[in-house]
């Protein structure tokens, strides 16, 4: 329910002018998501060793490949326009986790793939918003129609 709400702020928030102004002045907002994109790496690196101390079963299966995603689109997004406030909470958690049995093993690899979804979010946000401002609200656009409807050419 607060994710949705999230969404519809964000709607809100992301009228044309606002945003163009916004895009075109982030680069120390793209400078600080890069610095949380390096974070995020080295966080799944350590969650990674953590669990392969305990069990050199890799896998995680298939129903966690795109775990947290839409979450950390939206954190992506809201942080390089500028809307840090209404995205802190999807903010990932910071702490490494130490597995101590298979099922916290488990658990960490699934928390290593959400921080690899978070950077390939990032990364596509990044590109998203690059370039002219046609071109970023055609990106915008097309990556999330519903929340676009109105504002885009």
């Amino acid at each position: 329910m607060q994710f949705a709400r999230t969404l519809s702020f964000l709607v809100a928030a992301l009228v044309k002018t606002t945003v163009f102004a916004q895009v075109q002045s982030q680069e120390p907002r793209a400078v600080a998501l890069r610095a949380e994109m390096r974070e995020a790496e080295q966080l799944a690196d350590a969650l990674r060793a953590s669990a392969d101390m305990i069990s050199k079963d890799m896998g995680i299966g298939t129903m966690f490949h795109e775990i947290d995603t839409p979450a950390h689109t939206c954190y992506t997004l809201g942080k390089l326009l500028g809307l840090d406030r209404a995205v802190q909470h999807l903010r990932f958690s910071r702490k490494p986790m130490a597995a101590h049995n298979e099922d916290e093993a488990h658990d960490a690899r699934v928390k290593a793939q959400s921080m690899e979804n978070f950077v390939t979010a990032a990364k596509a946000s990044l590109s998203a918003t690059a370039g002219s401002p046609r071109f970023q609200c055609n990106n915008w656009r097309y990556a999330n129609p519903a929340l676009a409807r109105g504002w885009c050419w």
